[in-house]
């Protein structure tokens, strides 16, 4: 073991969700999967504005912000976790940057309506699979913004929601290490390591 091979299956599940779920739910609006897809790529850490020319946009990064003990049951011991989704636009001339913005709200709109469904790279239960006992949707909130860089726009959001969580089992929790993701740490740019490359979960 070493302080790289922890791992966080929601986190999976969540990230999985993003480029499965989302992307597929919005590219009849977007107009294509592949080459306007919703989410290209996610990032399991907050990711410095200073990285921006090496991501691979749209990018959700897909991490936990907080965590508080909730109550103890006679049995099991459940966490109360802030969970951030920090998503970034490709880049558009600062004067189309009103036509960008309505797709900012419906890519959250639809993360929001996947995380209530569930399901995560064709695994209907993916949340509870992965520790999600209950989705708190009236602590959901998100900010709207843009970053600049010259004539251009980086329209992106940050939004945030509870989870009440519980450690899964081990057998459960290997399961979906293995169907979720497989984290390619190969030398390279640290800055833009970990690199997730996502398997279907679909025969």
């Amino acid at each position: 073991m070493t302080y790289d091979t922890s791992t966080d299956a929601l986190q999976d599940a969540l990230a999985v969700m993003c480029v499965t779920e989302v992307t597929n739910a919005l590219g009849p609006i977007f107009g294509s999967t592949t080459d306007y897809p919703a989410v290209r790529e996610t990032r399991r850490y907050p990711v410095p504005i200073e990285m921006i020319e090496a991501l691979r946009l749209p990018l959700m990064a897909v991490f936990v912000e907080r965590e508080i003990g909730a109550p103890m049951t006679m049995r099991t011991k459940e966490q109360r976790l802030t969970y951030v989704f920090d998503y970034l636009m490709p880049q558009t001339p600062i004067a189309k940057l009103e036509l960008r913005w309505p797709a900012l709200r419906k890519v959250w709109v639809q993360l929001l309506k996947s995380i209530r469904e569930g399901a995560a790279g064709g695994v209907p239960n993916a949340l509870n699979l992965a520790g999600a006992q209950r989705i708190l949707e009236e602590t959901a909130t998100v900010v709207y913004d843009h970053a600049t860089s010259g004539e251009h726009a980086y329209p992106h959001f940050t939004g945030r929601i509870d989870f009440i969580w519980r450690e899964p089992t081990t057998q459960v929790l290997d399961d979906l290490v293995g169907l979720f993701a497989d984290i390619n740490r190969v030398d390279g740019n640290p800055a833009i390591q970990p690199q997730v490359q996502f398997q279907s979960l679909v025969p």
